[in-house]
């Protein structure tokens, strides 16, 4: 049977049957249909879908501890029609490049001690300002909260540390055993801070709303991972 013939057979039941198709709903005729044309003399071209790799994009970054790596784009392969020749035909879906940033900033890894404060601490004002100003605005332990709602990290709990190493913004991950895994942003400081600082030794304090009945005392044993360095 002549070959044209068979195309031409092959297509009228095609639409009968998606004409019997759509009247009893058995499938979605809303996707969209894609009509490839064949120029082959013999009509044998094969029309397949090939799928596109994405490719890793690196970006680095000063203001992400040395060595530090994650990923800000997860990547994703595109498929794409084509003929037996490799020729694109249509793009069925667009790749997405993936992109990891990868830190080269100061290294920040630390062993130190963690302590607690309240704006009613013996040596503060009992006005509850931080040191560090927030967009050009002061923050207020008092009336803004000990948690602060980072850009990047959402919801953080607010730490004093010696800004010489640890300026404004820094966002560091803490970890002891007396509590929970925990993110703070430094927007404070102190004297005790600066000093332990100045003679090797490194101490946060964590933020509370005042200085009774504190939850638990010092922790000497606390691992204080950098994560983001300042604003």
């Amino acid at each position: 049977m002549n070959i044209y013939l068979l195309q031409l057979i092959g297509k009228w039941f095609s639409l009968l049957f998606m004409s019997i198709a759509s009247m009893f709903g058995t499938f979605d005729l809303s996707k969209e249909i894609i009509n490839v044309n064949n120029y082959d003399k013999d009509k044998s071209s094969m029309i397949v879908s090939s799928v596109v790799e994405y490719d890793t994009i690196i970006k680095y970054n000063e203001d992400r501890p040395l060595n530090s790596k994650r990923t800000l784009v997860n990547g994703e392969n595109g498929i794409i029609y084509q003929n037996k020749n490799g020729t694109k035909i249509k793009t069925l879906k667009e790749k997405v490049d993936e992109v990891i940033e990868i830190g080269t900033g100061k290294y920040g890894e630390y062993t130190g001690t963690l302590t607690l404060y309240g704006p009613d601490c013996a040596t503060c004002d009992g006005i509850g300002a931080v040191a560090c100003a927030v967009d050009g605005k002061t923050y207020n332990l008092k009336t803004d909260g000990v948690n602060f709602n980072d850009s990047e990290y959402g919801e953080v709990r607010i730490l004093a540390a010696p800004l010489e190493e640890f300026p404004c913004g820094t966002v560091v991950e803490i970890n002891n055993s007396d509590m929970t895994k925990t993110y703070g942003i430094v927007l404070d400081t102190g004297g005790a801070l600066v000093n332990a600082y100045q003679n090797g030794n490194i101490l946060f304090d964590l933020a509370h709303l005042t200085e009774t009945d504190l939850p638990h005392g010092t922790n000497k044993n606390t691992k204080f991972s950098v994560r983001r360095w300042g604003w």
